[in-house]
C-alpha cells in the first residue's frame, strides 16, 4: 500500500495523482520485500520475481525479467541467487566488479555491496572500490553509510571509516535517502543521528544531532496522573513499567508487587498496599517506584470538597475555617472559608464616616472567599464589606456571604 506523492505513477494504481490515504496495489501477490526509492517502487515475491512501477516505468506494476531468480532488492539494485547484481532498469547485464555478492544496499550518492567473504564494495558513477574489514551488515544512505563487522563493531562510511560507539550492543543499522541514520540496539531501543529540522529523529525537538542519540525511555505509566477524593473515599493505584519507541518490548513489568508507593506528605492519606484512602483535606504527591530498576513517577491525590455549586455547597456543608479545594464538574477551585458563630454587626465608627470592612487573608493568591454567618448579620448604612486587598490589589476571584439565620427586627 502507498500514500502521498503519485505524480510519477509510484503509487501503482494506474493514476498519476497524489493520495493522502493508503492505496492498495493490485496485481501482485506473495510479496516478501518492498522498497521505495526516489520516484519508483519495487517489490519482490517469494518465487523470485521482481515488480516495479513509477518514474520511467509504468503507472501499474510490471514484472522485470532477469536471467536468474532474484533473492534481494534495494532501491534500483537487484541481487540474484548466484550473487550477481543488476540495475533495475538494465536487465541485460550485471554490474561489473562485484563477485559473489551476498547483500546489497542502494544509497543516494553511492551504492554498497557485500561479498560472501565479507569484502565491501562501494561504487557510484565511477569505479568500484573494495574495502576489506570482515563486514557483516551494510546500509547506504545519503552521502554516508553504516557498516557492521562480524565482531559487532559499527562504522560510519564517509571519507574514512569511523567507528561508532554507543552504550549498547548493536543489532540493526539503517540509512535512508534523507540525511539521518538509525541504529537499533540489542535491547530494542533506537539511536538516531543527523538532520532533525522536521523532528525526524524523534528526540522530542528539532535540533540536529552530530552524535547518535537514544530515542525513547523506560518509564512508569499509571492509571491516573491526578485524582480528586473526598474524605473517606478510596482509590487504587496501578502501575506499569513501559518502554517508549522500543522495537522489541512495550510492557516491561506490570506485576503490582514490584512497585512501591511512598507519600511525600504524612497524615492526609492512608496507604494499604495499592489502595489509598483520603483522611484529611489537602494535596499529596505519591511517588511510585519500580523496585528493581529504581524508576520513579509521581502522581497527585487531592482531597477535596465535591459540590454542584459553591453557593449551595458551602451553605449545606459544615466545615471549619481554612483553605479547601473545591471540585465542581471536574473544575478545581481554591476557596478560603471563614465562619462566624455569634451575631455580627458591621457599624460605623464614632465619627459616622463611611467605613470599609475587609475580610480574608493577606496571601497573593487568587481564591474565592466564602464567609458563613451562622447567626444574625447586620450591615449598617455606609459600611462596605469587601475582600481584603494586598498592595492595592484584591487577590480574590469572588466573595460569597452566606447568612444561615435571617435577621429579625
Amino acid at each position: 500500500m502507498h500514500g502521498d506523492y503519485g505524480k510519477n505513477g509510484q503509487l501503482g494504481n494506474g493514476m498519476q495523482s497524489n493520495s493522502n490515504v493508503p492505496v492498495k496495489v493490485e496485481g501482485i501477490t506473495n510479496i516478501i520485500k518492498i522498497d521505495a526509492y526516489k520516484s519508483r517502487s519495487i517489490a519482490l515475491s517469494n518465487d523470485g520475481n521482481v515488480y516495479a512501477w513509477g518514474e520511467g516505468l509504468s503507472n501499474l506494476p510490471i514484472r522485470m525479467i532477469f536471467p536468474e531468480r532474484i533473492v534481494d532488492i534495494s532501491g534500483e539494485l537487484v541481487l540474484t541467487e548466484t550473487g550477481k547484481v543488476y540495475k533495475l532498469t538494465d536487465t541485460t547485464k550485471t554490474i561489473e566488479g562485484l563477485p559473489n555478492i551476498a547483500k546489497i544496499s542502494c544509497g543516494v550518492s553511492y551504492n554498497l555491496a557485500l561479498s560472501t567473504d565479507g569484502i565491501l564494495f562501494k561504487w557510484s558513477t565511477g569505479k568500484t572500490e573494495g574495502i576489506e574489514e570482515n563486514i557483516y551488515e551494510i546500509s547506504a544512505g545519503n552521502s554516508t553509510g553504516i557498516l557492521e563487522t562480524e565482531d559487532r563493531k559499527i562504522y560510519e562510511l564517509g571519507t574514512i571509516l569511523e567507528e561508532i560507539k554507543i552504550e549498547e550492543e548493536i543489532e540493526e543499522i539503517a540509512c535512508g535517502e534523507g540525511t539521518h541514520q538509525a541504529i537499533v540496539a540489542k535491547d530494542g531501543f533506537v539511536w538516531n543521528k543527523g538532520t532533525n529540522t522536521s523532528g525526524e529523529l524523534a528526540t522530542g525537538d528539532t535540533v540536529n544531532k552530530s552524535e547518535y542519540t537514544k530515542v525513547g525511555i523506560t518509564f512508569i505509566s499509571s492509571n491516573f496522573e491526578k485524582v480528586y477524593l473526598e474524605v473517606g473515599e478510596q482509590t487504587t493505584i496501578t502501575a506499569k513499567l513501559e518502554n517508549s519507541l522500543n522495537l522489541k518490548i512495550d510492557i516491561v513489568d506490570e506485576n503490582q508487587d514490584n512497585f512501591t508507593l511512598t507519600p511525600k506528605k504524612e497524615g492526609s492519606l492512608k496507604i494499604d498496599g495499592k489502595t489509598v484512602t483520603a483522611i484529611e483535606y489537602g494535596s499529596t504527591i505519591i511517588e511510585i517506584t519500580h523496585n528493581s530498576t529504581g524508576t520513579r513517577k509521581e502522581v497527585t491525590i487531592v482531597v477535596v470538597v465535591k459540590m454542584e455549586s459553591i453557593v449551595q455547597g458551602f451553605k449545606n456543608i459544615d466545615l471549619g475555617d481554612g483553605e479547601y479545594t473545591v471540585v465542581i464538574n471536574g473544575q478545581e477551585y481554591l476557596v478560603e472559608l471563614i465562619n462566624y458563630y455569634d451575631n455580627v454587626r458591621y457599624s460605623l465608627d464614632a465619627d459616622q464616616t463611611e467605613k470599609t470592612i475587609s475580610l480574608g487573608d493577606n496571601t497573593e493568591e487568587y481564591k474565592t472567599l466564602v464567609v458563613k454567618y451562622h447567626n444574625n448579620l447586620v450591615i449598617d448604612e455606609g459600611v462596605t464589606v469587601t475582600a481584603n486587598t494586598v498592595n492595592d490589589l484584591t487577590y480574590k476571584k469572588g466573595m460569597y456571604l452566606c447568612v444561615l439565620r435571617k435577621h429579625r427586627k
